[in-house]
């Protein structure tokens, strides 16, 4: 079973409408988690932004990761230190969360974010 840690809260802000005209992903981005893109997009609202970051171990060989939560309940997942080496680099995965996903990050969904994390699972998004 993989690894899941939460460290803590990022704390420098991530921009929503930056991390989307400037995302760099990883290989393994570009050649096995793209399709997830495109879904992930269209379940991104109009005046959607970041809610949480999060600090995230999940035992892989490089590194930590930074799981950027919006309000409508979409998570990037980035390399931490591609990161922070050039922002915005680094994408790992896009998920269309449920809400045990989010709930895995230990702090309270707002009711609009529980909502669309439920919309997610019924319409089965990132399956």
């Amino acid at each position: 079973m993989k690894k899941f840690c939460v460290i803590g809260e990022y704390d420098k802000d991530i921009s929503l409408d930056e991390l989307l005209d400037n995302l760099k992903p990883t290989r393994h981005m570009q050649k096995e988690r793209l399709y997830r893109y495109d879904d992930a997009l269209d379940c991104l609202d109009e005046n959607d932004m970041i809610e949480k970051v999060f600090i995230v171990d999940t035992g892989h060989p490089n590194g930590e990761e930074l799981h950027c939560i919006t309000h409508s309940g979409i998570v990037f997942v980035f390399n931490r230190r591609k990161h922070e080496t050039v922002s915005y680099s680094g994408l790992v995965t896009i998920l269309t969360a449920r809400v045990e996903q989010l709930e895995r990050y230990g702090y309270k969904l707002s009711d609009y974010t529980r909502r669309k994390a439920i919309q997610h699972e019924c319409e089965q998004l990132n399956i």
